[in-house]
């Protein structure tokens, strides 16, 4: 005869730690009856549905922060790849032309930076950069952006139809803060305060 056992005339906890809720006994008779533990059959499980985006001001500024963050170091990658090639095509400059004639210097690299801080339109940037009056303009008189160099598969161009290329392919949303950057890095690089 099985004796049975009601729950409240059990003390409420056992053993030590009781105040952290250790101790704790869990009765279930069905589940204990046999000298095997028997389950009753489990319940189909189905994939719980899909939650839905609360509609909070909390979760946009997250998202907004965490594509913010995912967007600067896109920006920052762009440009360090930016810089790392163009130190590197740097000495090439003496294959072509006479030892007067030097690449874009830090006070270049500098103008170069003004002008994207201040022109947040990426085609404006290019027009503002590579057009008649921007310091990359294509004019004989411009010996530093005209420089001659060799590209990264040894073809023979321009400083300055280098940068045009590259930076044609870059996203106008976020060209203005990549050449910033990289005008930045550029000017530093010069200094000796990076190495590429």
């Amino acid at each position: 005869m099985e004796e049975e056992v009601h729950p409240e005339s059990l003390p409420p906890c056992l053993g030590l730690w009781r105040e952290s809720g250790m101790g704790r006994v869990l009765m279930n008779p069905k589940l204990l009856s046999g000298e095997r533990p028997v389950f009753d059959e489990a319940v189909s499980s189905q994939p719980p549905p899909e939650a839905k985006k609360p509609a909070h001001a909390l979760i946009g500024w997250l998202e907004n922060a965490l594509h913010a963050t995912d967007r600067g170091q896109i920006i920052h990658d762009k440009a360090d790849e930016l810089v790392r090639a163009l130190i590197k095509l740097y000495p090439s400059t003496a294959l072509f032309e006479a030892t007067d004639i030097r690449p874009p210097g830090r006070t270049q690299w500098g103008r170069v930076r003004e002008l994207a801080m201040d022109t947040s339109d990426g085609k404006a940037l290019m027009d503002a950069l590579f057009g008649d009056n921007g310091p990359m303009k294509r004019d004989s008189n411009n010996k530093d952006w005209n420089a001659h160099i060799f590209d990264e598969q040894d073809k023979p161009t321009t400083i300055r139809d280098w940068l045009k290329a590259r930076l044609g392919k870059v996203d106008a949303e976020i060209r203005s803060e990549i050449v910033a950057l990289m005008a930045q890095g550029m000017a530093d690089a010069l200094a000796g305060e990076v190495k590429a």
